[in-house]
């Protein structure tokens, strides 16, 4: 007599009788399930059993399947959103700027260009907008 396996939980293999705990990183949001799921980019679960994930805070992201923890961004940037699955979703909040080392064309970052080491998100110029992003 077989039972189905609880949330959080997933037999592993066909006939066994013995429900495993799903890992840090993976979960299962119903009953029965034969396999914990991964969580998605942007989302993580640092406990075992979990039956669901949660989305990485704003300033985090997550890149990979099966996180466990999300990944701060760098040089005082954040993210628009909870659950970004990038770091290129981090950037600099309103009416801040990050300095680059080299203009393209339109006064903006040209495209691949290095930031300099440990410089972080600055206040806008007096007399200027910032809308956030990598220009001032």
């Amino acid at each position: 007599d077989c039972d189905a396996c609880r949330p959080g939980f997933a037999q592993g293999e066909y006939g066994a009788s013995v429900c495993q705990a799903c890992s840090p990183g993976s979960f299962a949001d119903k009953v029965g399930f034969s396999a914990c799921a991964s969580c998605s980019p942007g989302t993580f679960v640092a406990e075992p059993e979990a039956t669901s994930c949660g989305f990485c805070s704003t300033g985090d992201f997550s890149s990979v399947d099966g996180a466990t923890s999300c990944s701060s961004c760098n040089n005082s940037m954040t993210t628009l959103f909870p659950g970004s699955s990038s770091p290129s979703d981090c950037l600099c909040g309103e009416e801040r700027y990050l300095p680059c080392l080299a203009l393209g064309g339109d006064g903006a970052c040209a495209l691949g260009t290095a930031f300099p080491p440990g410089v972080s998100c600055l206040a806008c110029p007096a007399g200027f907008h910032c809308a956030g992003d990598l220009e001032a």
